[in-house]
C-alpha cells in the first residue's frame, strides 16, 4: 500500500496493488557509520495517468531511460540495483 501512496504522491499515478512486485533490496551504512538503510525497489506491471513531478522541490527532471543507456548522472548505486 505504501507504493501505491508513494506513487500517487511522487508521480501523481494510480498503482494497484496487484501490479507491484518486489525487484531489490540494499542494504548500507551511512557515511558517518552511525545509521543503516535500506534501498527497496519495485517493478510496477501497469499504472494510470502519466507520470509527471508532483513535488518539483525535490526533483528537477524526469525521463525515461533504456536498461542499456541509462543517464551518465545516475547515482551509481542505483543503477547496479536495476541492471
Amino acid at each position: 500500500m505504501a507504493v501505491a501512496r508513494e506513487c500517487a504522491e511522487e508521480l501523481g499515478i494510480e498503482v494497484n496493488i496487484e501490479d507491484i512486485s518486489f525487484a531489490h533490496i540494499t542494504h548500507r551504512v551511512g557515511r558517518n557509520g552511525n545509521r543503516t538503510y535500506y534501498d527497496i525497489y519495485f517493478l510496477i506491471i501497469f499504472y494510470l495517468g502519466t507520470p509527471n513531478i508532483m513535488k518539483p522541490d525535490k526533483c528537477s527532471d524526469l525521463q525515461w531511460f533504456s536498461l542499456d543507456c541509462l543517464s551518465d548522472n545516475m547515482i551509481e548505486m542505483r543503477k547496479n540495483a536495476i541492471i
